[in-house]
C-alpha cells in the first residue's frame, strides 16, 4: 500500500518540487501540479519563484507544465524583463 497524495485524484498537495542550486544554495524553486487537472480537461501549470539579487527581487510566474524542460530560459528571460523597468535617476521629489 502507498502512502502519501492520491495522484489519480484532483487534490491541491499533488505538487511535483523542484529546486534548482548553486553553490549549495537554491537559486530557483518550482512547484507542478501532477495527476488530474483542478477543472477536467485542464491543464496542470507550474508556478517558478526566483530571486534577482541584484535588484534585491522577489519573481515569481507560472506556466503550463509542458513548458517545464524550458525553465531556464524562461527565468532569463523574465530577468530580463524585470531589470528592463529600472531607471538609474535621482528621484526629483524633495522634501518640504
Amino acid at each position: 500500500m502507498l502512502d502519501g497524495a492520491d495522484y489519480t485524484k484532483f487534490d491541491y498537495e499533488n505538487d511535483q518540487i523542484l529546486h534548482a542550486e548553486k553553490d549549495g544554495c537554491t537559486f530557483t524553486f518550482i512547484t507542478c501540479g501532477v495527476g488530474p487537472a483542478e477543472e477536467p480537461g485542464g491543464k496542470q501549470t507550474c508556478k517558478q519563484k526566483f530571486i534577482l539579487e541584484d535588484i534585491s527581487a522577489e519573481v515569481n510566474f507560472s506556466y503550463l507544465s509542458n513548458r517545464l524542460g524550458d525553465w531556464e530560459v524562461m527565468q532569463d528571460k523574465v530577468a530580463q524583463l524585470i531589470r528592463s523597468f529600472i531607471v538609474n535617476r535621482k528621484s526629483t521629489l524633495t522634501a518640504k
